[in-house]
């Protein structure tokens, strides 16, 4: 399992990697959620099922994710992951978990050129500190309505005392402070906006959808959306994240440091977390 978890890391970075850039929309990548079945066996969507998706030596990760306790578990598998630097010797089970899974999305979450010039475009408009805030509603209030509920706008107050609490904390003022929303509610947003005047930031044309983009009719728009989302999050200093929500769970992998804290439905406190692993 440890050569299959190293192979798979190459492959995308060696040997698949000019099929994986021809085939992903927009030069853009990588599929981000673990829950495969509804995005990528749903030929609406791709176009194209999950046999050839492997067949050009794409790498859905949540066969990573599994592979991550069998190599924990193996103690001659893991002396080889202390000497590549990847886990510390000194880390307990929980923390050598998220050691594993951290190093893998930092080498399988890669972005394109083309893709990151996107975001080039914008870097004028943000400011020196940014935060990020992974709002994931669902339910009836999302744009695109769906049976599982996570956050309501009861939950925003919460947020909101969050994201001051720690401007105050690090003695930022909001004019030296952009706040990206990422969010399936255009309800939602227009609280954050109303809260934080001229400190939120939404890239042009974006498509408020976060992962429902799978029932939406605009998928293509939403998936892009959410890929830029990430790519958005991922670079901020602190995050505040939707408990339960993967897509918020594989943002926060991918900081270089996790630093931030999840957001759990009707409860009066954030919950602070040392990784990622719950």
């Amino acid at each position: 399992m440890f050569q299959i978890f190293i192979l798979s890391i190459l492959e995308v970075r060696v040997h698949g990697m000019d099929s994986f850039v021809a085939y992903c929309i927009n030069k853009s990548m990588i599929w981000y959620d673990h829950t495969i079945g509804d995005y990528y066996l749903d030929k609406s969507f791709t176009g194209r099922n999950l046999n050839e998706l492997w067949k050009e030596d794409l790498v859905v990760f949540n066969s990573i994710t599994d592979m991550s306790h069998l190599i924990l578990d193996n103690e001659e598998h893991m002396q080889v992951m202390f000497k590549l630097g990847i886990a510390k010797n000194s880390s307990d089970y929980d923390t050598r978990h998220y050691e594993l899974l951290h190093y893998a999305y930092q080498v399988l979450f890669i972005n394109t050129d083309v893709f990151m010039a996107t975001l080039d475009q914008w870097r004028p408009q943000f400011r020196k500190h940014r935060i990020g805030v992974q709002f994931r509603t669902g339910g009836k209030l999302a744009n695109t309505r769906e049976g599982a509920g996570y956050l309501d706008l009861g939950d925003i107050p919460l947020c909101v005392k969050t994201i001051r609490e720690y401007c105050q904390m690090m003695n930022y003022t909001m004019d030296v402070v952009t706040i990206h929303v990422s969010t399936d509610s255009d309800d939602v947003l227009k609280v954050f906006q109303r809260e934080f005047v001229d400190s939120v930031f939404i890239p042009p044309f974006h498509s408020v959808s976060h992962t429902s983009f799978v029932m939406s009719r605009k998928r293509f728009e939403g998936y892009y959306s959410a890929l830029i989302d990430i790519a958005l999050l991922r670079e901020c200093e602190y995050l505040i994240l939707t408990s339960w929500s993967s897509f918020g769970w594989a943002s926060g992998m991918q900081m270089k440091e996790w630093n931030g804290v999840y957001l759990l439905h009707g409860q009066p406190n954030v919950k602070k977390v040392v990784h990622l692993i719950l």
